[in-house]
């Protein structure tokens, strides 16, 4: 099982006990759905799931409780674009940032085909991510599967969604390197991050 449908799983299993249980552990979660391995896996989870969940780490283990991002995850799908009626919007290349008929675009996800351009950049970015000093093997590792996922959907001419940058963003930000390529890269698919 991938680990974006092992994430899935996690948050949307918070998303129904989100009333009835306060913080449970993750590793418990884990179990419950089958899909615990060990204590490492969890960690590797917990990471990938800092855009869509609150946690608290204890001796005990890592206390988990859905946030804003998770619900909407849920609420409105994980590959859910918005669509606003008799509003179509296309980007080649450029950057797009703003309101639109009152409607934030800013999460607004574009289509390209994949391109040497772009294939450089991964590139780039992989090796960078595999050589950089300020990231620790789980950190690194953990990059990798979110430029993986982003590359996928690239060489399918599928919408990158803004949580992948998001979480590729977090999962690097103390690396400029890093972050520089992955910027060159997000804004030749239409995101701008806010670093």
């Amino acid at each position: 099982m991938k680990d974006s449908e092992r994430l899935d799983l996690i948050i949307r299993r918070l998303y129904e006990i989100r009333k009835t249980r306060r913080s449970p552990y993750l590793s418990d979660i884990m179990k419950e759905l089958n899909i615990y391995e060990d204590e490492d896996d969890v960690r590797l989870m917990a990471k990938r799931l800092v855009p869509y969940a609150s946690m608290t780490r204890i001796t005990a283990g890592i206390h988990i409780d859905i946030d804003q991002g998770g619900i909407d995850y849920v609420q409105e799908g994980p590959n859910q674009q918005k669509e606003y009626s008799g509003l179509n919007v296309h980007f080649h290349g450029s950057h797009a940032q703003g309101i639109i008929a009152g409607h934030d675009i800013s999460h607004v996800s574009q289509n390209m085909n994949f391109n040497s351009d772009a294939e450089k950049l991964i590139s780039e970015l992989k090796e960078a991510i595999n050589q950089s000093p300020e990231l620790t093997a789980d950190k690194k590792e953990v990059a990798a599967e979110w430029v993986a996922e982003i590359e996928d959907d690239m060489k399918n001419s599928k919408p990158v969604r803004k949580i992948k940058w998001e979480s590729l963003f977090s999962s690097v930000a103390n690396a400029s390197k890093i972050v520089e390529v992955a910027t060159k890269l997000a804004e030749m698919y239409g995101y701008l991050p806010s670093l």
